[in-house]
């Protein structure tokens, strides 16, 4: 967590890479893997070294295409194929990154703690640098010729693709505390989708600015600061007809696209986000369970408690499993039908950073030594 425009403040122990005790066990008192009958065949398909990251609140690899993209230390920024996870490139940005990576469109873009924007092609080759005032707090979105971004001081700002000049900008103000791993907007359809620390989602029109609406996807509760903290964490989730969102401390919901409207909403702490396919939306929550909702109408489909305790990373939705990280590295994959868990891999010990990223068939993670791996579950 940070104080809003301001330095570090707190680390939420549900949130941090490694051993915490505040809010979970600690990593010496874990409670123990569940049996399990393997019946998903997993295993790593890759994994490459980039370095321990100093970004708080790594959101984990970013698909885009036929790559994905991952920040190292000390400000490194890589690019892996989607099929082999052969690493691609490798740049020293020789920045103090801020936060995960955008891409879309050949576009890839990263945030520094100076407060500028930095955008590379697909290949690595640096495109512009732009100044925005203020360290960029969550990794921006990317798509659609523009460039959306929330700063630390509660500006949201809108930047062109091409060059990165500013098309818009306007703020907002932020609670006493936000999470360092905040919710991150997506575009699509040329609507930008921006969750806001409180609880709050803006849908905003890409080229303008204009916010079209504003939702309330949890409200802030408690007599504390802490206790009051609901941020929406992760990345909106978002079909044609619904955009649905999850906050720490407070609610998972959907909303219409077109209005802001409720659809409908459970309550849940999750500290990482969610996924979701055309059939249904998984969370993993606070206590380390799995929760899956059907996606049209929220009806609870089912629960996994098997890992509780184990400080689950946010899931990814693939085309066969369900797949999540813990705190001690292992990579679990999950029935989606029933829930059951199916299989699971090793990495290196150390925590799975963020929320895992779908490739379809398999998925990527980061873990907090610096390990990208691919893994996959025929």
């Amino acid at each position: 967590m940070h104080r809003a425009a301001g330095p570090i403040a707190l680390v939420a122990a549900a949130l941090c890479a490694s051993g915490c005790s505040v809010f979970g066990s600690s990593k010496e008192t874990l409670p123990a893997l569940p049996a399990l009958q393997q019946t998903t065949p997993a295993r790593v398909v890759s994994h490459v070294g980039v370095g321990k990251s100093a970004v708080p609140g790594q959101a984990g690899p970013t698909v885009d295409d036929d790559r994905y993209y991952v920040v190292g230390e000390p400000g490194e920024l890589a690019a892996f194929d989607t099929a082999t996870g052969r690493p691609l490139w490798r740049v020293d940005t020789k920045e103090r990154l801020s936060a995960g990576v955008g891409a879309a469109d050949g576009l890839v873009a990263v945030g520094t703690r100076k407060g500028d924007l930095l955008a590379f092609d697909r290949d690595g080759k640096a495109r512009w640098r732009a100044a925005l005032g203020s360290d960029v707090a969550v990794a921006p979105a990317v798509g659609q010729g523009a460039v959306v971004v929330r700063t630390g001081d509660g500006h949201i700002v809108g930047l062109s693709a091409s060059d990165g000049s500013r098309k818009w900008a306007f703020a907002r103000n932020t609670p006493v505390l936000v999470l360092h791993a905040s919710g991150a907007p997506a575009i699509s359809d040329k609507v930008a989708y921006v969750p806001f620390p409180g609880g709050k989602l803006l849908a905003v029109e890409v080229d303008s600015g204009k916010v079209l609406w504003e939702a309330t996807v949890a409200v802030p509760k408690g007599s504390t600061e802490l206790e009051r903290i609901a941020d929406i964490t992760g990345f909106p989730a978002i079909d044609p007809r619904q955009v649905c969102a999850a906050t720490f401390q407070g609610r998972v919901a959907c909303f219409d696209t077109a209005s802001g409207s409720g659809i409908w909403a459970h309550d849940a702490s999750v500290p990482h986000g969610q996924s979701a396919d055309s059939a249904r939306l998984v969370v993993s929550d606070e206590r380390g369970r799995l929760l899956a909702y059907r996606r049209s109408d929220g009806a609870p489909l089912w629960t996994q408690d098997k890992l509780q305790g184990r400080h689950l990373s946010g899931p990814a939705v693939t085309e066969r499993s369900i797949v999540v990280g813990d705190i001690e590295g292992y990579v679990h994959f999950i029935d989606p039908e029933s829930g059951e868990l199916t299989g699971r891999v090793a990495t290196d010990g150390s925590a799975v950073m963020g929320q895992v990223a779908s490739l379809g068939k398999g998925a990527v993670v980061s873990t907090a030594k610096g390990g990208v791996y691919q893994v996959a579950a025929p």
